[in-house]
């Protein structure tokens, strides 16, 4: 089963749908149509969790969107946000729990690297020349640079996926209205485009075509990764539409990205690691996404840039430790974890 086609039909059919039917009863049909094997009482109740799992996910964004007009960075506000996640530790066992996440997100960013670089340079994302002794590392640092991280692997994880488009240059068989009823509804419904692929995604995880994910993928995964690829598509459309500058696009990915993993992350401050291969599930279902959304501006105008901007945002985190600040003017971070 390929994964593409399983995307483009899934998205196709909601592009097409009766747009009289209310959204929740379209997707539990068009789950329970690629799904038999799920009752209809399980479709219902698993479209109704996928619509809660991208409320919740907009929710977070929402947050670092807040914070960010209050001046607060999106690396800022999720450094507060696990500060917050291990106030109740000691400072030792604190850092133990933030290098759990920062090594699992290491494991999401190889993928990333790989198609953006030579693979020998990637070794670098593996290797520590300057490897910090769990018990001299401050614990601010850790999470501030973990946040650097998940907004790298959002900037990379569209340049990838940008790149596979414009090589290959190949259109997809599709009717133009279903283009632009995707690019419309991006445009003004992106809560039903999010829980749309998100129903694509478990599809793909339940016929095995998407290989990086288990068939029994938590829904809270395929909300955040579906309301993370629609947000990084929208930022690029408006880019090209003139709708955002260059750097808002940069950051509106970042915070996309940030949102994405910290909601499906968050239980790693209480158990075990996170996972869940999301750099390369997000690049494959932003490929699947940009097809129908591409213009022949987005190989002139998009993925030089693009690509650009996340090795400079890599090289900044590789020519520092990987427990040293990257940036200053967060003590209050320290506050919040000291007391």
């Amino acid at each position: 089963m390929d994964k593409t086609n399983v995307m483009n039909t899934f998205l196709e059919q909601y592009a097409q749908r009766d747009r009289n039917v209310e959204f929740g009863e379209w997707l539990s049909g068009a789950l329970r149509n690629e799904l038999p094997r799920m009752s209809e009482e399980e479709c219902k109740s698993l479209a109704n969790k996928i619509i809660e799992g991208v409320a919740n996910y907009d929710k977070t964004v929402s947050e670092i969107n807040t914070a960010f007009d209050e001046g607060i960075s999106k690396e800022e506000w999720l450094a507060d946000k696990l500060s917050e996640d291990c106030s109740d530790m000691t400072p030792d066992k604190t850092a133990e729990k933030l290098n759990e996440l920062d090594t699992a997100v290491d494991n999401m960013t190889v993928p990333i690297i790989n198609g953006l670089i030579d693979e020998k340079d990637c070794q670098i994302v593996c290797s520590d020349e300057n490897p910090i002794a769990a018990e001299e590392q401050n614990p601010k640092d850790i999470a501030y640079n973990i946040a650097k991280k998940i907004a790298f692997a959002g900037l990379g994880a569209t340049a990838n996926a940008l790149k596979h488009k414009t090589e290959s240059q190949e259109g997809i068989s599709m009717k133009e209205a279903v283009s632009e009823a995707l690019k419309d509804d991006i445009a003004k419904n992106p809560e039903e485009v999010k829980a749309a692929v998100a129903g694509a995604i478990k599809v793909m995880a339940e016929k095995g075509a998407e290989k990086s994910l288990p068939e029994d993928v938590s829904t809270e995964t395929i909300s955040n990764i579906g309301g993370a690829a629609v947000d990084c598509v929208k930022a690029v459309c408006d880019k090209v539409n003139g709708d955002c500058f260059e750097n808002e696009m940069y950051d509106r990915i970042g915070r996309a990205a940030i949102g994405c993993v910290c909601n499906v992350g968050a239980d790693v401050m209480e158990a075990a690691l996170f996972r869940q291969p999301l750099g390369i599930v997000l690049t494959d279902v932003l490929g699947g996404l940009i097809n129908y959304v591409r213009t022949d501006k987005f190989a002139d105008e998009l993925y030089v840039p693009v690509r650009n901007a996340a090795i400079a945002t890599w090289e900044g985190i590789k020519s520092s430790n990987t427990f040293k600040v990257i940036k200053t003017g967060i003590e209050r971070i320290k506050e919040r974890i000291f007391g």
